[in-house]
């Protein structure tokens, strides 16, 4: 089972979401474990810079 939450940005109420089940949901589980780790995949470290961006050289 995974849970999905749909995440928005300026949201005054708690995120929509689902769990999918992975044997009734095969092909969404998939798809969102793909998006999942694509974005995994893309990530980059935090760094002092990003939180204080006037400290960039």
């Amino acid at each position: 089972m995974i849970q999905i939450e749909m995440g928005t940005h300026h949201s005054p109420n708690r995120n929509p979401g689902f769990t999918l089940d992975g044997r009734r949901h095969r092909d969404w589980c998939r798809h969102f474990i793909g998006e999942f780790d694509g974005l995994w995949e893309a990530a980059m470290e935090v760094t002092d810079a990003d939180w204080y961006p006037a400290q960039r050289g």
